[in-house]
């Protein structure tokens, strides 16, 4: 009997630590259907890269990347209650084992860092995080064999008014 009531206990233990924890993509997801936030999903397929850069270099490097998943939170309240509370799910999110520091940013403009999951030969996901009292923006890009010395090289190599996504984020609820 004292074995059962010791795997009862250890079953009750285990999965109510397990519904206290949020996942990455769980709060992509809730927050994208909660109207305090803009939500946003690119295909990589939508990112076009500079004259002189379309080579096959940067189209691998490119094709490596699946979709950008953005988040943003603009403070509009007089509380910062809200916020406050949405950074620390956001930081305990992020401050998982699985997610490593590539930058840590602190300017008078905001507060952030740039994480991700994987190994530098093989990213999962990149993973930016900023804020400031005005609001906060997270991103995700995902893919599959990406790499931490690509992602320099792909951001220098896009050319953003081609990709429209100035145009798209016009258009995205809450602009």
């Amino acid at each position: 009997m004292k074995k059962y009531i010791t795997l009862l206990v250890v079953i009750v233990l285990s999965l109510s630590s397990c519904s206290n924890q949020i996942s990455l993509q769980k709060y992509f997801v809730t927050k994208a259907n909660d109207d305090s936030f803009m939500s946003i999903t690119l295909p990589s397929s939508l990112l076009q890269l500079k004259d002189g850069e379309n080579n096959e270099d940067n189209k691998e490097i490119l094709e490596s990347f699946k979709r950008l998943n953005v988040l943003v939170f603009k403070n509009e309240n007089s509380s910062n209650e809200i916020q406050s509370k949405e950074i620390e799910t956001i930081k305990g999110i992020l401050n998982k084992d699985k997610f490593k520091e590539l930058i840590a940013i602190n300017t008078s403009k905001g507060t952030g860092k740039v994480v991700f999951t994987g190994n530098d030969e093989d990213i999962d996901q990149v993973v930016g995080f900023g804020y400031n009292n005005e609001g906060f923006i997270l991103a995700r890009v995902t893919g599959k064999n990406m790499k931490v010395k690509d992602l320099t090289k792909l951001i220098s190599a896009i050319d953003f008014e081609k990709s429209n996504i100035d145009d798209i984020m016009k258009n995205v609820k809450g602009n």
